[in-house]
């Protein structure tokens, strides 16, 4: 994972880096739950959320490095599964922003190790 000076992040596939993620949101399995900060997000775009029954696929769980990371995408929760609803005001902002945000398993917490606020779809 590389972030450039003009803050574009870039994840590549190299042996010990990361692997193919997961994002079916029902088979999402992570060995302790994600931060309290997250899941308030989480609970709050479900709640606004105007779309029901809806998809999510905001939480795709990775290995970075040899240790259990996920990526949390609010693009991707409160959508229709596709490639990310933009409903302004719930899972994004006036020109499709949207945060990004990638934690790390570190000891007996969640690391973030990046956070942006994004214009497009970042994960299909």
């Amino acid at each position: 994972m590389r972030v450039s000076p003009r803050g574009v992040l870039t994840i590549e596939n190299r042996p010990g880096g990361i692997r193919k993620p997961r994002s079916d949101a029902d088979d999402f399995d992570l060995s302790m739950e994600p931060p309290s900060a997250v899941q308030e997000q989480i609970g709050a775009i479900r709640l606004s959320c105007p779309l029901k029954p809806y998809t999510e696929r905001g939480l795709v769980k990775l290995e970075l490095s040899g240790k259990e990371a996920f990526l949390f995408d609010e693009l991707n929760f409160c959508g229709d599964g596709g490639d990310g609803s933009c409903i302004h005001g719930i899972n994004c902002a006036t020109g499709y922003m949207h945060t990004l945000e990638i934690y790390i398993h570190s000891g007996k917490a969640w690391k973030k190790v990046f956070a942006s606020n994004v214009s497009t779809p970042v994960y299909r």
